[in-house]
């Protein structure tokens, strides 16, 4: 029991500088601060002691972003992954000071302009890498995309939003000629007949003036023609043809003998037509007038035997009938003799 008041009460102050904590008469201080203890002595009275503490201990944090393939030190080395690293040093006090390094590792951009190739003749190409932040082109330009017209060397470097870089090149290795000279120049055609066009050489497109998509085409009137083709190499040209009408024999012309002995000349008795046939029917008779052979098919011809066995040499008689487009029906008749 206090029974009056103390006749010598007692204060004291502490500077103290500490690296983590501080003890004081039983209790821990562990932040820098003021502090005020009131302590009762062995005669009841208050003994005040103020601290004014000072914690030398440090961390500090900082965030590190570096691009794929670099290195940043952490963590006493050299890292490459994201994470987080921790380094411990030592401060002039002898206190420890607390790195934390938080490193983030983006990504890098990956631009391609495709395999070096040929260019045709006269003609460009558009190349671009794909879409990123920022480009910059061997020849200092920024676009998106360049446009190649010549064989060399051309490259891009590409920066993300991550602020990350790569280049990539592409090499244009030469002109390659268009395909040319690749159809007559000039041909003709009778008015009844048909006529095939088609390039001296192959390629792997074809498109011609009637819309055809096929190497040959058959045409049957006068005109220009003209056909684009595409090479291997991708390549584009274009020639035409001009077709020029011509005056044609026209008719049905019948021989008056042949020699079916197989050699491969004038084997066959039939007819030779000039024209576009309507209509057509040849008979062959004996003198004493027995149907030997007849045909309604122009390129069909008797071959001078009847019941399988060859006649020797005679004479036959025929008649044909026709008609030609835009003529008026026509009959013949006449002889053949066979020549052995």
């Amino acid at each position: 029991m206090k029974l009056g008041p103390c006749a010598t009460p007692s204060s004291s102050t502490l500077n103290i500088s500490a690296c983590n904590n501080y003890l004081l008469n039983g209790e821990i201080f562990d932040s820098t601060g003021t502090y005020v203890q009131t302590i009762a002595n062995s005669t009841g009275c208050e003994s005040v002691i103020t601290l004014h503490l000072t914690i030398n201990k440090k961390t500090t944090e900082k965030l590190i972003s570096i691009c794929d393939g670099e290195n940043y030190y952490a963590g006493g080395g050299q890292q490459t992954t994201s994470g987080v690293y921790y380094d411990t040093l030592q401060t002039t006090l002898g206190c420890d000071s607390v790195l934390i390094t938080r490193l983030t590792v983006n990504p890098k951009p990956i631009p391609s302009l495709g395999e070096d190739r040929n260019l045709c003749n006269g003609t460009q190409a558009i190349i671009s890498p794909g879409t990123f932040d920022q480009y910059l082109w061997q020849d200092m330009s920024v676009s998106n995309s360049y446009v190649v017209g010549f064989p060399g060397l051309y490259w891009v470097k590409v920066t993300n939003g991550f602020n990350c870089s790569s280049t990539d090149s592409i090499n244009i290795l030469s002109l390659l000629p268009l395909p040319d000279q690749f159809l007559k120049k000039t041909d003709s055609i009778c008015n009844y007949q048909t006529l095939d066009l088609a390039p001296n050489k192959n390629f792997s497109q074809y498109l011609w003036s009637t819309g055809a998509t096929i190497k040959q085409i058959t045409v049957n009137l006068p005109g220009i023609y003209r056909l684009s083709v595409t090479d291997a190499n991708g390549c584009t040209g274009r020639d035409s043809i001009v077709i020029y009408p011509k005056n044609c024999m026209l008719g049905v012309y019948i021989p008056t003998a042949f020699t079916p002995n197989r050699d491969g000349h004038n084997d066959v008795f039939k007819a030779t037509v000039f024209g576009k046939l309507l209509s057509f029917k040849l008979q062959v008779f004996s003198r004493e007038g027995k149907l030997i052979f007849q045909t309604t098919d122009p390129a069909k011809g008797w071959d001078g035997t009847f019941g399988g066995l060859s006649h020797s040499t005679a004479a036959f008689v025929w008649q044909c009938s026709y008609q030609l487009e835009n003529q008026e029906p026509t009959y013949k008749k006449g002889s053949v003799v066979i020549v052995k």
